[in-house]
């Protein structure tokens, strides 16, 4: 995925997620939708943070390839939706993969059984929204654009087994460049 995929996927869920506050301090309850524009936030900041990605030595730019390939080795074409949580299963850690099938599940039963979801469903959905969106906003290719790049030099590290190196940053004037 290029780097203005990348963009385009973090601003739909930076979108997503406004519109989820928005609803959520609204004077009116819609906590339907409160519960579905935080899972779709967070759809978008899983599939940020993924992509690139490598699985069974192939790699995947972008959701849609991955998907495309997924869809032709399965006997099945599983959905989107699953197929994501599958990523977040393998690939992210177990309290955010949680948090994550938490609105995924809770957005099913806002969107085709039950609107009229409590406050409790509500709160429990931002909370999981906060988890999955602090873990998928870090380490990303495109921030690099923002930090300033650091000379590397490699210094070496005794180990009991021979002699490694180790990469170190070290700043090179005032502003760390």
């Amino acid at each position: 995925m290029s780097k203005t995929n990348l963009k385009q996927r973090l601003e739909h869920a930076l979108h997503n997620e406004k519109a989820c506050l928005l609803l959520h301090g609204s004077s009116e309850a819609f906590p339907d939708w409160v519960i579905t524009t935080a899972f779709y936030a967070a759809l978008h900041f899983v599939q940020y943070k993924a992509f690139p990605l490598k699985e069974d030595e192939e790699e995947f730019e972008s959701f849609d390839d991955y998907y495309a390939y997924v869809s032709d080795i399965s006997d099945y074409s599983p959905s989107k939706h699953k197929c994501t949580i599958n990523i977040v299963n393998r690939h992210f850690p177990s309290d955010v993969a949680a948090a994550y099938r938490l609105l995924f599940e809770k957005s099913n039963l806002a969107r085709y059984n039950d609107y009229n979801l409590g406050e409790k469903d509500v709160e429990e959905a931002m909370d999981a929204l906060a988890k999955v969106k602090k873990y998928c906003n870090t380490g990303k290719p495109s921030d690099k654009e923002t930090k300033p790049k650091r000379k590397r030099m490699r210094l070496p590290l005794k180990t009991k087994g021979g002699r490694k190196s180790q990469r170190v940053r070290i700043p090179t004037d005032k502003k760390g460049r």
